[in-house]
Order: structure tokens, then sequence, then C-alpha cells
């Protein structure tokens, strides 16, 4: 699923990535998805 937006949040200690997503649902309807991050420290 394409992401609508994305923001990411850093600090010293952390990086934490925020997908947004554009979805419409009828009432009664659901939609799963899973997303996943690999990150590479070199």
């Amino acid at each position: 699923m394409p992401a609508a937006r994305a923001v990411v949040h850093a600090g010293p200690s952390y990086v934490c990535p925020e997908q947004f997503v554009k979805i419409s649902l009828n009432p009664g309807e659901s939609r799963e998805w899973v997303r996943t991050y690999k990150f590479q420290i070199n």
C-alpha cells in the first residue's frame, strides 16, 4: 500500500518513521496491512 505521506521523528537514541496511508472503507469493512522497516548501520 503506497504511503500518502511519510514523517520521520529522530533523536539522539531513536528513529521513528511513520507512514500515513489513505484508505476508504464502508461501514463494517476492515483492512489490514503490515509495514516492515530494515535499517542497516555501516
